[in-house]
């Protein structure tokens, strides 16, 4: 009897009336199936053309029909057995081989271990003691596959995975092996860590406070720089509210921080959305307010000779009575640039 490859999953469930399901016989092999939950409301089967029945009457077959009695229990069981031997033979084989492989591979790195001058003797001793007991599984991985031939394909396996197991635990062990004067070094080096940090701490404490305030000024950028996208991009019109609050909140110590995220963050220049956002009064009241807190960063940093042309420009536009040309963005730009250029300077 030959089964087709797709038969094998379904044998041991069919065969033994754990789901339902059948089998047939055509082109030569045995088919072995079950069915689905949507097919129980139809009625299996097959119709074979007048041709082929005819052929078959010819050589005795007596017509057709399904034949659908099933095997007793015994019967059922060889079958299984049967399929199931190869696949537990070949986990067994599966398994010496690994062993085989991971037993030398430990053996090694514990001698390693022991032939390091710097490992103790303590560990030395327990390096040698599982060396011993890796031979004692190499031992019985030796005698199984010696005696392989006269084991069932289950006892075959079953022997295969206790060896497994002990070497498993085997290695377990290894891997305590130096834990202990690694921990100890570990604590000396952490107390000569804690002791030279100590040492450090009067001198590291103004940089970390550095540290501290540029990073709480960069996360103040980020959440102006959001805003203001917010009110002039994501409402019909701009959220005027919103708009103001920015405004409001830039300073000396966070406008250059935020007009440059702001770039950064959205590929747009502040002031240029600034001013085609902005209606007259706010260009007024608010482009002064940047304008001067700008010339202030400039005067305290030198560099007003070289912004003093844009200023002129922009302290001209903004004081229009009619309207506010919104090009004016590009001298705001140019002064942002010269600051930030100066401040890496400086805090170089």
């Amino acid at each position: 009897m030959t089964f087709s490859y797709a038969s094998y999953p379904n044998i041991p469930y069919v065969y033994g009336n754990l789901l339902p399901g059948g089998w047939a016989n055509f082109s030569g092999q045995t088919h072995v199936f079950t069915l689905d939950p949507d097919d129980y409301c139809f009625n299996p089967g097959m119709q074979l053309n007048g041709n082929a029945l005819f052929q078959l009457s010819q050589v005795g077959a007596g017509g057709f029909g399904f034949n659908m009695q099933m095997p007793d229990q015994a019967v059922v069981d060889q079958m299984a057995k049967s399929i199931l031997a190869p696949i537990a033979n070949d986990h067994a084989n599966q398994n010496i081989r690994s062993c085989d492989a991971v037993i030398e591979n430990a053996k090694t790195q514990l001698q390693g271990i022991i032939d390091n001058e710097k490992t103790s003797a303590e560990d030395k001793a327990k390096a040698q003691e599982l060396i011993t007991k890796l031979e004692e599984q190499e031992a019985k991985l030796k005698e199984l596959k010696e005696n392989q031939e006269n084991l069932t394909p289950d006892e075959a396996h079953a022997k295969s995975e206790e060896i497994k197991k002990a070497i498993t635990d085997i290695l377990k062990e290894a891997k305590t092996i130096g834990q202990t004067q690694e921990a100890e070094q570990a604590e000396q080096s952490e107390q000569a860590q804690d002791s030279e940090q100590a040492q450090d701490s009067e001198q590291a404490q103004p940089q970390r406070e550095r540290q501290g305030a540029r990073l709480d000024a960069a996360r103040e950028a980020l959440a102006l720089s959001d805003a203001f996208h917010d009110a002039v991009n994501y409402t019909w019109g701009t959220d005027d509210e919103k708009f103001d609050q920015v405004c409001e909140a830039l300073n000396e110590d966070n406008i250059t921080d935020t007009m440059n995220q702001y770039q950064k963050s959205y590929g747009v220049s502040f002031m240029e959305d600034f001013m085609w956002d902005a209606d007259y009064s706010q260009k007024r009241d608010y482009g002064k307010k940047i304008a001067r807190t700008l010339r202030n960063k400039a005067e305290d940093l030198g560099i007003m000779d070289q912004c003093r042309e844009e200023f002129a420009k922009i302290f001209k536009e903004l004081d229009s009575k009619a309207w506010v040309n919104n090009d004016i963005y590009e001298e705001f730009d140019s002064v942002i640039a010269k600051i930030t250029k100066a401040q890496a300077q400086q805090e170089e």
